[in-house]
């Protein structure tokens, strides 16, 4: 995604630079609704203005400095607000990236967990049927078995454990 200032039209002057932080500050709240914390657009707009003001109050009481150093403290105030800007942004993106991922992980557990579930539910059923045919053990159900190995791997299990499970159900 491209975050691009909104394009002035030609008879209008070009946005100041407040507007462009509220434009990125409306797209990080459309990427990452979280962040309103049950507050409307406008509403968090107002929230980071009165802030900004709070802060710009804080440092902003002698008069402005003349000279080279003054013209650069608007640019190292706009490299600030540009940094913050996409500290913030950067912050949200991890917050989300760290959800989804948890998300995953949870659903990746609980897939592990039906996995088990159905490896021993076939498990049981196949000693089942040994336990049923052949009475758990001949040579018969042995070479059945070992025909079957790829399979009783998928499955977790090996040969003697379906034979000697099968005997114990007789």
């Amino acid at each position: 995604m491209v975050l691009k200032r909104p394009e002035a039209t030609p008879n209008q002057e070009p946005e100041p630079k407040a507007e462009l932080i509220e434009h990125l500050v409306k797209k990080s709240l459309d990427i990452n609704p979280n962040l309103r914390g049950g507050k409307d657009t406008r509403e968090v707009l107002e929230d980071l203005k009165r802030e900004a003001l709070a802060r710009s109050k804080q440092g902003g009481g002698a008069a402005p400095a003349e000279g080279p150093a003054a013209a650069s403290a608007p640019r190292a105030n706009l490299a600030e607000r540009r940094k913050s800007t996409m500290a913030f942004f950067f912050e949200q993106k991890a917050q989300e990236f760290d959800g989804a991922i948890a998300d995953l992980d949870a659903r990746e557990r609980l897939l592990h967990k039906e996995r088990k579930e159905l490896q021993e539910r076939f498990t049981a059923d196949l000693t089942d049927f040994v336990a049923l045919m052949a009475g758990g053990d001949s040579p018969e159900v042995r070479e059945v078995l070992k025909e079957q190995r790829a399979f009783l791997t998928k499955l977790g299990a090996n040969e003697q454990e379906i034979l000697r499970q099968a005997k114990g159900r007789r």
